[in-house]
């Protein structure tokens, strides 16, 4: 047993001078050990994105010159829409403070989100001005979103967690069909709606240059509406479809490619 706790406290004594005499070789030579590389959020980039959205708005699609010279009430829509969605994106940091990171970003996005509402109104009064008439079908598809928004985040190691927003605006179009014998009148329109966007998000650093997000954004696009005309001689008549509230929720997942040293020593 003595001999045992001897050897033990031996081992240990050896342990500790051998380390010492590394140590102070160290410093004999000047060598030092490297610091831990920190990713650095500054400067430009750009990137792409795809994801998934869905909405929810209101409406109204009315026959002119006005519901009420056919003896009709206003007629409310309602759309919710989903689809796919895709862009790019480019943008600038500020790191600061050190593990803070300021920043703008802009972004379009080509959409597929889109929804159909049937309008059981009849175009012109009614069944008794065109009793073979179907109701009317609208299609309404976003083209494409876009924002413009500031970003403000906290990074550790190489993870960035950030909020976001701004200006957000839109392009839509609506498509309407309507049955009248064997015949299909058909017309579109298009308009554009501006709003705001918020949303949050995370990056994470990879090898290189590159990074990997995912975001939540919801935007929110203001009263906008349209004309949908039939031209057809003897049903020379129109809609008028307008939306006084459009919600769009999408989430998406990214990378960026930024320029410059991606690393800088702590």
């Amino acid at each position: 047993m003595l001999w045992n706790n001897l050897r033990a406290s031996l081992m240990v004594l050896l342990s500790l001078s051998t380390s010492a005499t590394i140590a102070a070789a160290a410093d004999v030579t000047g060598y030092k050990v490297a610091p831990v590389a920190a990713y650095n959020w500054n400067g430009f980039y750009v990137g792409g994105h795809a994801g998934y959205g869905w909405s929810r708005s209101t409406g109204n699609a009315d026959p002119l010159p006005s519901p009420q010279a056919f003896g009709l009430s206003p007629n409310t829509l309602e759309f919710h829409s989903k689809g796919a969605l895709g862009g790019i994106q480019a943008g600038y940091n500020w790191q600061f403070a050190p593990n803070w990171v300021v920043g703008i970003e802009a972004d379009i996005s080509w959409s597929g989100i889109r929804g159909r509402q049937t309008d059981a109104m009849i175009m012109f009064g009614g069944t008794a001005l065109c009793p073979v008439c179907s109701p009317v079908s609208f299609d309404r598809k976003w083209d494409h979103l876009g924002t413009f928004r500031g970003r403000l985040g906290y990074t550790q190691g190489h993870w960035l967690a950030y909020a976001t927003g701004g200006f957000a605006f839109g392009s839509t179009r609506v498509d309407t069909n309507l049955m009248v014998n064997s015949f299909t009148l058909a017309a579109s329109a298009k308009t554009d709606a501006v709003g705001y966007a918020v949303g949050a998000g995370a990056e994470y650093a990879l090898a290189g240059n590159w990074t990997l997000k995912s975001e939540y954004l919801f935007t929110h696009l203001g009263d906008a509406g349209s004309m949908i005309g039939y031209p057809v001689p003897f049903l020379a008549g129109a809609y008028r479809y307008s939306w006084d509230d459009t919600k769009i929720h999408a989430v998406r997942i990214g990378v960026n490619y930024r320029f410059g040293d991606p690393f800088s020593a702590n």
